[in-house]
């Protein structure tokens, strides 16, 4: 189908410069504003997620009441896809990435006063209110990659994201308990803060020449369009099934911590020790080599010999188990070394197919909506983990792992094979899916049909 053949002569043109813009593909500083944000969402994350259990056992609580307070501060990552509304309604996603990273600044500086005299109180602010702005910044940030980066740069650019989320968190790690064991919540949150401002700074001089891609989309959008484009598009039903099974299929990955304690003896210390010094340079690795050669090798074929990799591994440590071998520490490592640099590959491979999944003017809410059921997948799968560990062991455990990960990789080739048709433009796509309004009045509804909608007479398959 012609997607110039519903639109007038200046949408044309439009579409033509912004053809031409994205063939040059993004420039460097847009991977360098992109790691920089996930390194403004790990950095308080990580700091917050080890200090906030610290200073909650500290002031005496429970471990059930730690764990409530925790959940609590997860809420607003869970309610992402109601941020994807905001931004995709009111599509300014760099103005948007500002105010997330400004609103969790000011949010850490109140907690800080707060918890001068009563720290509890200052945590929850901090980690739930701060917590508020790293989750639209990182809905922001992901609709405005989807929307600037071309679909031959989307395995590079979430490498790039996921080496930023990396160091944050290390840093925000080995940072967090250093400064509150020394100084105490008050100054631990206004470093935290300080650090979060200064990373805002920067965000917003790389932010300032990067303007949104999809020329005249930037108007207004209703919410019954946006509530339609979660419903008709039916690629984005085939990513949001797969990230869901991906994540639900992951059985064994939040219980490592438990491998290395009962199969290599190591104590509680010993374990985050080792899981730091051995995961974090393995997900470096992994996402280098990722921003290297995914995109070059391709990305569903980079996404499927990681999940045979994975497969292989998981499966080859069950089967070693199984005949009572022991792993010890030289073994544990270079089995934990695999996992995190062949899912780290893998990850950035996924993520990049789930984005071409994602229509570019709604890719706010879209990928917030298929992160959240993969955030939904990972919450049952550590549950069905728990308990299958507790009845076979872990010689069983990871050889289901194994077998398990044939969904993902069915998943892959199935679902997300190529569209016929689909153009790598983000701009040109908008314009196939939604014929033939962009832009449209805050008061009015434009007669707009999704990808895969009878009506229209398209589909996206």
């Amino acid at each position: 189908m012609n997607v110039h053949s519903s639109v007038g002569p200046n949408r044309q043109a439009a579409v033509m410069t912004e053809q031409s813009h994205e063939r040059t593909g993004a420039p460097i500083r847009a991977y360098v504003l992109v790691a920089i944000l996930y390194a403004g969402q790990g950095l308080p994350l990580s700091f917050l997620f080890v200090v906030l259990p610290l200073a909650l056992n500290n002031l005496g609580l429970e471990e059930s009441a730690i764990g409530a307070y925790i959940g609590m501060c997860m809420l607003p990552w869970i309610l992402k896809p109601l941020w994807g509304i905001a931004v995709d309604r009111w599509p300014r996603r760099t103005v948007w990435i500002v105010l997330g990273q400004s609103f969790a600044v000011v949010s850490l500086a109140v907690g800080a006063v707060v918890s001068a005299t009563m720290p509890a109180s200052g945590l929850m602010i901090g980690a739930i209110a701060g917590g508020l702005g790293c989750a639209v910044q990182d809905v922001a940030t992901d609709g405005f990659a989807i929307a600037r980066f071309p679909r031959e740069r989307r395995g590079a650019v979430n490498a790039a994201m996921a080496i930023g989320m990396t160091a944050g968190s290390a840093i925000g790690m080995s940072a967090g308990a250093t400064v509150y064991g020394l100084f105490g919540v008050p100054l631990a949150l206004t470093a935290l803060s300080a650090s979060t401002l200064v990373l805002t700074l920067a965000v917003a001089s790389l932010a300032a020449g990067l303007r949104a891609p999809i020329v005249g989309a930037q108007s207004p959008i209703s919410i019954r369009v946006l509530a339609r484009s979660l419903v008709a598009h039916r690629s984005f039903h085939h990513g949001w099934v797969t990230m869901a099974l991906i994540a639900a299929t992951g059985i064994s990955g939040a219980l490592i911590p438990l491998f290395f304690e009962t199969k290599c003896g190591m104590t509680e210390e010993q374990v985050g020790v080792f899981m730091t010094s051995v995961g974090i340079p393995a997900v470096f690795i992994g996402n280098l080599l990722g921003l290297r050669l995914i995109d070059r090798i391709g990305r569903r074929i980079a996404a499927i010999g990681a999940i045979i990799a994975i497969a292989l591994v998981n499966g080859g440590m069950g089967v070693a188990l199984l005949f009572g071998a022991s792993p010890g520490l030289l073994g544990a490592g270079a089995y934990y070394l695999s996992v995190q640099i062949v899912e780290a590959f893998g990850a950035a491979a996924v993520l990049g197919l789930l984005m071409d999944c994602c229509i570019a003017r709604f890719g706010g809410v879209q990928f917030a909506t298929i992160m959240a059921l993969g955030q939904l997948g990972g919450a049952i799968s550590a549950w069905v983990g728990g308990v299958l560990l507790d009845a076979t062991g872990w010689s069983v455990l990871l050889l289901l792992q194994g077998v398990l990960c044939v969904i993902p990789l069915l998943c892959v080739i199935a679902l997300l094979r190529p569209r016929r048709g689909a153009p790598s433009d983000p701009s040109l796509e908008y314009e196939a899916a939604y014929v033939p309004a962009v832009v449209m009045p805050l008061s009015g509804e434009a007669n707009v049909f999704c990808a895969g909608d009878s009506r229209s007479g398209m589909s996206d398959d």
